[in-house]
């Protein structure tokens, strides 16, 4: 399940204040350096998962992001975090 592969490293993508993308393509606009620092929590976790490289949907990691969103372990990071960025957490 993704969002138990994701877990980990919840409250810190939740926090993140840069983008690990610049665009949506695939190709180009990847943070090298930022995405090496995830390499032994999160993408490791995603890669063991998908032998294809760790390839999902974005969608699927939505909803993985959400399910832990609404986990109150992680709803005040969820809070605290929408509160930044001056957003709503209510979907």
């Amino acid at each position: 399940m993704i969002a138990d592969a994701i877990e980990p490293s919840c409250p810190q993508l939740m926090m993140l204040k840069a983008p690990l993308y610049e665009s949506e393509n695939m190709g180009t606009g990847i943070h090298q350096e930022t995405l090496t620092k995830w390499a032994d929590t999160l993408l490791k976790n995603l890669i063991l998962m998908d032998p294809r490289g760790g390839i999902y949907a974005q969608s699927d990691i939505y909803d993985a992001m959400k399910k832990l969103g609404d986990d109150d372990k992680y709803k005040p990071v969820l809070e605290k975090a929408a509160a930044e960025r001056n957003i709503s957490v209510t979907m």
